[in-house]
């Protein structure tokens, strides 16, 4: 039973917890030093709600720690390891099913791939060009493959044909059924913002958004066809 591992957890996430109030402590004064009494009195309300918060958090973990030394958590430790290991044998099976899923898309781009280099030949320099064009987008395609993240597989997995991601270039739908009547909305994550392309029947939209800032309309497209 690796009680230690336990405690070194607890011991770091309070550490974390604590750090996080220094810092919070340190943002909250020089907001008090503003003019605008509203938002000084929102923010300050924002932040003893999350200090409370942490402060539950700490001693609740003081509280495991002190039973952890007591051997009060053992029975938990351990069902807590069974059950990482079988999250961890779901995983593994998750990878194995999701590189078949891959393998077979890459079989199934290859045929598509070599029917097309035989048809449609206008002349050798275009079809060289063609088969070059084809192939550097064929294999750009399969290396985005894998390198989906997690949890856009496993968010995808959940989320109506008509929302998705894009990654690298390539869009990907939800799996599950599309929500009828409803606006197609397609996320991009990119290094510090979220670009939001959101279709209706008249418009094509963008939002960009900001970690917890409300989404910002960037631009406001009519399409030409109404769908």
């Amino acid at each position: 039973m690796n009680r230690q591992f336990y405690v070194n957890k607890y011991e770091n996430e309070i550490k974390e917890l604590q750090f996080m109030l220094i810092k919070e402590a340190e943002s909250i004064k020089k907001i008090k030093e503003l003019h605008d009494i509203e938002f000084v009195q929102a923010q300050n309300k924002k932040y003893e709600e999350k200090k409370k918060d942490k402060e539950n958090k700490i001693n609740d973990l003081r509280h495991k720690l002190e039973e952890l030394e007591q051997g009060n958590l053992d029975e938990y430790i351990k069902k807590e390891m069974n059950d990482n290991k079988t999250e961890k044998r779901e995983k593994e099976k998750l990878k194995i099913e999701k590189q078949k899923e891959i393998n077979k898309i890459k079989k199934e781009q290859s045929s598509i791939s070599n029917n097309f280099y035989q048809t449609g030949k206008k002349s050798d320099q275009e079809n060289r060009k063609n088969k070059k064009d084809i192939f550097k987008s064929w294999v750009y395609y399969n290396k985005c493959l894998n390198t989906i993240p997690e949890y856009m597989l496993r968010n995808l997995k959940e989320m109506p044909n008509n929302k998705g991601y894009i990654w690298k270039g390539i869009y990907l739908f939800g799996e599950l059924e599309r929500e009828k009547d409803k606006n197609t909305i397609i996320f991009d994550k990119k290094k510090n913002i979220l670009i939001i392309h959101e279709w209706n029947k008249y418009e094509y939209l963008i939002y960009h958004k900001k970690g917890k800032e409300k989404k910002e309309l960037q631009s406001r497209t009519l399409r030409k066809i109404a769908i």
